[in-house]
């Protein structure tokens, strides 16, 4: 597949997130396997931005900077669940 269909596919499971967001909870682990499911930190950091709000258990937050590799990623997630450390 192109680059550019793989750039319109993510912003449909983007999109889709979204919508999945406005109704449900998730815990760290649920969301951290959403993030799992892309390459890049940017993209992860997209889907932890959109459940962040409705995670149940941000104590569990290690589960989320195991998927992240970037350490000022890990530090913004940190920031973005309201882990103060």
């Amino acid at each position: 597949s192109s680059a550019a269909s793989d750039v319109y596919k993510r912003q449909d499971q983007i999109e889709m997130m979204r919508t999945v967001a406005r109704n449900n909870s998730l815990n760290c682990v649920q969301c951290a396997s959403l993030m799992a499911l892309y390459t890049f930190d940017d993209d992860k950091m997209k889907v932890l931005n959109i459940f962040a709000p409705n995670i149940v258990d941000p104590e569990n937050y290690e589960a989320i900077l195991d998927v992240i590799d970037s350490l000022f990623k890990k530090d913004d997630a940190k920031k973005i669940l309201g882990i103060r450390y």
